[in-house]
């Protein structure tokens, strides 16, 4: 079940996308890709056809695969100083 503190605004789900590109960007991946959508929903159990519209929330899409941006890393790994203690 979908509540509001599981909802984010456009601003929201923008600076989101960022931060994960921010993230994949720093680990050696820039060719990841993210982005915040519109997406409308349709309402679960309606029968008649004027119930039909849904429910619009914004949702981070992204060009991950199993967890992991497309094609190579492009620089090598560095561990941080909280990684090698």
């Amino acid at each position: 079940m979908i509540t509001d503190t599981d909802l984010m605004s456009q601003e929201e789900a923008k600076a989101l996308a960022e931060k994960l590109d921010a993230y994949w960007h720093s680990k050696g991946y820039p060719q990841a890709r993210h982005w915040a959508e519109y997406v409308v929903y349709p309402k679960p159990h309606t029968k008649k056809p004027s119930e039909t519209r849904g429910v619009g929330v914004w949702v981070v899409r992204s060009n991950l695969v199993n967890g992991w941006p497309p094609g190579p890393r492009t620089k090598p790994i560095v561990p941080t100083e909280t990684e090698t203690a």
